[in-house]
């Protein structure tokens, strides 16, 4: 069934790209964003990243050579990461034909971690694009998730670009039957682990993912700060208590105070990029990292 999604989007989309001469410019903020965009729109539209690989979503800065690639996109498809509420209304206002896209439409979000202990317990609904700021943005590590910003993305495609509708709505349906095989993939990945098995991670990024899977997401960093002494002991206490084996450390960030936890337990750093391009198979390796961490 999957393979025969794959021909008919394949085939859709070869007859629409002959009928456009130039593909649509979009923006999007984040690698697995692309990935959903060309999966979506394929050789249709020509997707840039605003965030170049290794940055700091929440501290990241355009470079003029980032600000230029803007000039001349028809949409930009915000995905709720903190560096656009401070740039996304500067680009919008020097690109005023480009339709900025709430991809985050019909998810219900998570609050952002309050460090140790705080499990992500509960969600908060009814908030805007502008009212997020005590939201988890990385909705993406939930394949769930995933399905509903492929349909946002497919929605703004189809009223930038109307006579290509059959396309992005045949390579939807193919995206969707592609998050369910994955979902089911990481669940079979991670039969054997505990429900409510705890992992430790330096940023809070994989809520959504731990969610899903009946994991429980417990993390060094708090509120974008690194732990103080007292807090730091009352994680390295708890970690012994769990018998935690691994901290998944971001390349983006400091490994200073993940590496003193990993010490003081006896546990390893291993490294989970939730911003990885291959967004299937970066979720696959982390459940299988999962799984091989938290397997009793």
């Amino acid at each position: 069934m999957h393979s025969l999604f794959a021909i008919l989007a394949a085939a859709v989309c070869f007859a629409a790209s002959t009928a456009r001469a130039e593909p649509l410019r979009v923006m999007v903020s984040i690698e697995p964003q692309k990935y959903f965009v060309e999966k979506i729109a394929g050789p249709l539209v020509r997707a840039e990243v605003m965030a170049p690989p290794g940055a700091d979503v929440h501290t990241y800065e355009p470079k003029p050579s980032r600000m230029v690639k803007v000039a001349g996109a028809v949409l930009y498809f915000a995905q709720g990461v903190d560096f656009e509420r401070t740039w996304l209304p500067r680009l919008a206002r020097n690109s005023k034909d480009m339709v900025v896209v709430d991809t985050l439409a019909g998810v219900d979000m998570l609050p952002l971690s309050g460090g140790h202990g705080d499990g992500h317990g509960h969600k908060e609904e009814g908030k805007g694009a502008h009212g997020r700021d005590s939201l988890d943005p990385h909705v993406w590590t939930s394949p769930r998730i995933a399905r509903i910003l492929a349909a946002n993305i497919a929605m703004a495609l189809v009223k930038a670009d109307p006579a290509n509708e059959p396309v992005y709505r045949a390579n939807l349906a193919a995206f969707e039957a592609e998050a369910e095989a994955l979902d089911a993939r990481i669940r079979d990945i991670l039969r054997d682990v505990p429900p409510g098995s705890e992992f430790i991670v330096f940023h809070p990024a994989w809520a959504y993912f731990a969610r899903d899977y009946g994991l429980k997401e417990v993390t060094i960093e708090s509120g974008g700060r690194e732990p103080g002494p007292r807090q730091l002991a009352e994680l390295i206490e708890h970690a012994r208590e769990t018998r935690a084996k691994v901290v998944f450390v971001q390349p983006q960030f400091s490994k200073k105070a993940a590496q003193t936890v990993a010490s003081a337990i006896g546990a390893r750093l291993v490294e989970a990029d939730p911003l990885a391009g291959d967004w299937p198979g970066n979720l696959a390796a982390m459940a299988q990292a999962l799984a091989e961490a938290l397997r009793p």
